[in-house]
């Protein structure tokens, strides 16, 4: 399980099979939930992903994880090693890559995420001065733990609507 946790991402691979099938599911998971949110906010549009991972993984959420978890299974049955066949994996690097140019790195999420995080260090310094407005189950841990549980565990509509509220 630690070798899973440490290695789950990041240049150096699992030493464990654990570890890397939650490497190869953390990336599935990721790559898929990320895409989806990127089509629904319209961000990209739904026929924006290149020929080669729709080809090869699918056109839906269901085709891509499908493929790609039923190819680790065939690909790792029998053998001590969890891996995927050459196609599947080069569709999910040009999956990743596409994702990184066009979703994770593009200028307009760079900028948005540093809004959001101005957002949030305004949502701690607020809380951290203001917190009797935290609900009463927060309010018995300490203050740092208790405004950083608070806003993590905000809804995003919640948020917004707490930054019409709180920030000027």
């Amino acid at each position: 399980m630690q070798d899973g946790i440490l290695h789950h991402s990041g240049k150096e691979l699992p030493d464990t099979l654990e570890g890397m099938l939650i490497r190869y599911c953390d990336r599935i998971a990721y790559l898929n939930h990320d895409i989806d949110d990127a089509i629904r906010s319209g961000f990209i549009g739904a026929n924006s992903l290149p020929e080669i991972v729709s080809s090869t993984l699918g056109q839906s959420h269901r085709e891509r994880i499908n493929t790609m978890v039923a190819d680790i299974i065939d690909q790792s049955m029998g053998i001590p090693e969890i891996r995927m066949s050459k196609p599947v994996a080069e569709a999910m690097q040009v999956f990743r890559e596409f994702m990184f140019r066009e979703v994770y790195f593009h200028p307009s999420k760079v900028a948005e995420e540093e809004r959001l995080e101005a957002m949030v260090e305004k949502f701690y310094d607020y809380y951290i001065t203001h917190f009797a407005c935290l609900p009463p189950e927060y309010q018995r841990k300490p203050h740092e733990d208790a405004v950083c549980d608070y806003i993590a565990g905000m809804t995003d509509s919640f948020a917004l609507n707490a930054a019409a509220q709180i920030i000027p």
